[in-house]
């Protein structure tokens, strides 16, 4: 813990396992983070289209240079 902080150790170490006990569920609530969203591959593909950002742009020069060497594939 921080040196600055003014709680007493022992409600320190209190408020400590409330918050583990909160994190790990052990009162029996559980935490619902929903459903893991898909992006379609069209939106996708449109982001890539754009030359705002730095990865849309590696992946166009990915994109040429596979179109150069098109029966290359690599093997391991």
């Amino acid at each position: 813990m921080s040196q600055f902080c003014t709680m007493p150790a022992g409600e320190r170490k209190m408020h400590a396992a409330a918050i583990s006990r909160e994190v790990h569920g052990a009162n029996g609530d559980t935490v619902d983070l929903g459903i893991k969203v898909s992006t379609p591959k069209d939106i996708m593909l449109e982001e890539l289209s754009l030359q705002s950002n730095r990865g849309s742009r590696l992946f166009k020069m990915r994109q040429r240079r596979s179109e150069k060497y098109p029966g290359k594939t690599r093997e391991h």
